[in-house]
């Protein structure tokens, strides 16, 4: 019995997805499936999908079962990578939130995006992308972000933020503003990581 009981746990450990969907608000989608309560349980998110919530106030949030959460609103981000070193995403357009619980998860993490590309150090930090801006905004830890049009590294520590923009000026890491690090506060309360 005790060895049926010890295959099954080692059966399911094995099968168990990389990435559950925790909970979502509005037009969200894994790939084109459109995610509803009929089909959030049975949908896998593997390497590869794109994930996307459309509309100011759509969000899709995710766990990985490596201690990784993060939040995508009003924006589009590929999985690219996802191993027992790296996990690598490519945030399209919108908002991510990203807590990193860095007592379960010695692996790096890299944001991609548009006009920048992220190391990241810290636990909880925020990052908007468009085709011609990157924000980041950090509220623990530290993150490196390097300009892909300059090549020039810049570190974000706690309390602070950067924009990145696809021209070739030198960038200033400088004091994030109360109002936002008030917001991604409130995002973080909402998905159960509190500053």
């Amino acid at each position: 019995m005790k060895f049926l009981i010890t295959f099954f746990i080692l059966l399911t450990s094995t099968f168990a997805q990389d990435f559950t969907i925790q909970r979502y608000k509005g037009e969200v989608f894994v790939n084109s499936t459109l995610v509803s309560s009929a089909n959030e349980k049975s949908i896998e998110i593997k390497i590869g999908d794109t994930l996307a919530a459309k509309g100011k106030k759509s969000f899709l949030q995710v766990k990985s079962n490596k201690g990784s959460t993060f939040l995508v609103r009003d924006g589009e981000l590929v999985l690219q990578k996802f191993n027992s070193k790296l996990t690598v995403v490519k945030l399209l357009k919108g908002k991510f939130f990203h807590f990193l619980d860095t007592k379960k998860n010695k692996r790096s993490f890299i944001v991609k995006t548009e006009t920048a590309s992220l190391g990241i150090r810290g636990t909880k930090y925020m990052v908007e992308a468009s085709d011609e801006k990157t924000y980041l905004c950090v509220c623990e830890g530290k993150v490196a972000i390097k300009s892909n049009q300059t090549k020039k590294l810049y570190f974000t520590n706690a309390g602070e933020d950067i924009d990145i923009l696809s021209t070739m000026a030198d960038f200033k890491v400088k004091k994030a503003s109360l109002t936002m690090i008030d917001m991604t506060a409130k995002e973080f309360s909402d998905m159960g990581h509190p500053l």
